[in-house]
């Protein structure tokens, strides 16, 4: 169906950016609040747009370019993550109002936030793998301004450690998109139909790709530049590099598994590949916690905790992929896991991000206390916690379940060895995570100050999108089947020869609240 929402999503925050700056040199007052009202009316066209998507399973647009035109799609897949996006970005566009107040580089974060926002879109809504390489890109570089805003050398090292990554993971995707080109693929919106008499260029360009975009992911050995990006940059900034921007790299790697290898069917080494991308993930998740686990500075634990939760991320596209056609469960679990993550992640830095702003203090040995002088702020960061770690009751338990039971599945029905062994794993590092993020609270916010100093509690500017994402924690936790729609039209723009009903994916989502074992595995 064509319609041009998809190409006013990326282009309506893009444009607002200019005028923003343009008031800033007039010295117009409320830009915090602009940014926040764009975000907040693309997320409501986002919402806007599910009716023709889960009606018509995608809606196209086109935009014509300097070589050809860039093409915009947005299905099942790009929609979840559009909606994650722009609700994220509204939350922490107008804590950012509060964040920032009195900082004379202010306008230069609005605008930063404003083009990144249209950046992260272009790549979730890339109808071929070339567009989605010119907003990765785009998306690279501009972030690099969220880093170095606060300035002094620590940011400046940080800000080139991430802009030599970004630029090395996204020479590794143009590669990987011209080869697949090259290869008569490309076309995002179906299995790549790729010449199947040159394996080898094959190979070499997934390589590339899961490569490339793994930088932006965090995934294990390329996530060298993401606890210094995200301790360096401001609190508004982490809550959107962890939560949110990671996922473009996350929403690349299933790009190609779901794709270029038609989910691990279309070729031997399709599986291999998707195998890889299990164990990848694994490996990330298994070692990001004992990472944060180690970590004294509270924005650096809560980094460590992204690269590991992305490790669960990739562990389930990675078994999806290895089921092939019974491996909807599997983008069902991960799926809903990038938008819990988003929002538990979020107002984790939002929280750490208000203490630090009350104390001026990251080192958690020097915290303390802090429960009973910013009791809101505390309450929105045990929901936080809790969600991370998969708490009944909370949206992180659902995700954590439907990835554990895949992992199961893949064990079980894969036939591949070893796969036992992942789901220990997978049960060790969700214990890992609790234990960080327990080691987070109690250092943080319980017992007695470590320095007394006067505290107060953040102002509502920062309280109130803290305690909207707290609420959004809760009602998927409680009523995740709200999301199964979106989810099954995923499952089926992945997967659309063996995609599943709504019905089966529902019973996925729903199941883990009401089943003993999850319960008590919990």
């Amino acid at each position: 169906m064509n319609h041009a929402g998809p190409l006013w999503l990326v282009l309506a925050p893009a444009l607002a950016a200019p005028l923003l700056l343009a008031l800033a040199r007039r010295r117009v007052a409320g830009l915090g609040a602009l940014v926040a009202l764009v975000a907040a009316a693309t997320f409501a066209s986002t919402v806007g747009l599910a009716p023709a998507v889960l009606a018509h399973g995608r809606v196209v647009a086109t935009l014509p370019a300097v070589l050809g035109e860039l093409r915009f799609t947005l299905d099942g897949v790009g929609l979840l993550f559009a909606l994650v996006a722009t609700f994220a970005w509204t939350i922490a566009s107008v804590y950012a109002t509060g964040y920032l107040h009195g900082d004379a580089h202010a306008p230069r974060y609005h605008a930063t936030s404003l083009a990144v926002l249209s950046a992260m879109l272009g790549v979730v809504v890339a109808g071929d793998l070339i567009t989605l390489y010119v907003f990765f890109e785009w998306l690279g570089l501009v972030a690099y301004l969220y880093v170095v805003h606060v300035g002094g050398p620590v940011a400046e090292r940080a800000g080139l450690k991430y802009l030599v990554l970004t630029l090395l993971g996204g020479f590794a995707v143009l590669a990987g998109a011209l080869l697949v080109d090259l290869l008569g693929g490309g076309d995002l919106t179906q299995p790549l139909l790729l010449d199947p008499t040159h394996p080898g260029l094959r190979a070499t360009a997934a390589l590339l790709l899961v490569l490339g975009f793994g930088v932006k992911a965090g995934a294990l050995g390329l996530h060298l530049w993401l606890p210094d990006a995200h301790s360096a940059a401001p609190a508004p900034a982490s809550a959107l590099l962890s939560g949110v921007m990671i996922k473009a790299g996350a929403y690349g790697i299933l790009r190609t598994l779901a794709g270029l290898y038609g989910g691990g069917t279309a070729a031997p080494s399709g599986e291999a590949l998707a195998l890889a991308v299990l164990w990848w993930g694994v490996a990330t998740m298994s070692i990001g916690v004992v990472m944060a686990l180690a970590q004294t500075h509270a924005k650096r634990l809560l980094a460590y905790s992204s690269v590991s939760q992305m490790g669960f991320v990739l562990a389930g596209f990675g078994a999806a992929a290895y089921l092939a056609d019974h491996g909807a469960v599997g983008w069902t679990g991960s799926l809903l896991h990038v938008a819990n993550h988003a929002l538990a992640k979020g107002l984790l830095f939002l929280g750490v991000g208000a203490a630090v702003h009350a104390t001026g203090e990251t080192d958690l040995r020097r915290l303390g206390g802090l429960a009973r002088r910013m009791p809101w702020t505390f309450a929105a960061v045990l929901i936080g916690a809790g969600g991370i770690a998969g708490l009944p009751g909370l949206n992180g338990f659902v995700s954590k379940s439907v990835l554990h039971h895949t992992l199961v599945h893949a064990a079980e029905h894969g036939g591949a060895p070893g796969l036992v062994g992942a789901e220990w794993i997978f049960v060790a590092t969700t214990v890992g995570t609790a234990a960080a993020l327990v080691k987070l609270v109690a250092m943080a916010f319980l017992g007695r100050p470590a320095v007394a100093r006067p505290v107060q509690e953040a102002p509502w500017t920062m309280r109130a999108p803290m305690l909207v994402a707290a609420g959004a924690i809760v009602a998927l936790g409680v009523a995740p089947g709200a999301l199964a729609p979106l989810l099954a039209s995923a499952a089926a723009a992945l997967r659309p020869t063996g995609a599943p009903d709504v019905a089966g994916v529902a019973a996925w989502v729903g199941a883990p609240i009401g089943h003993a074992a999850d319960l008590r595995a919990a």
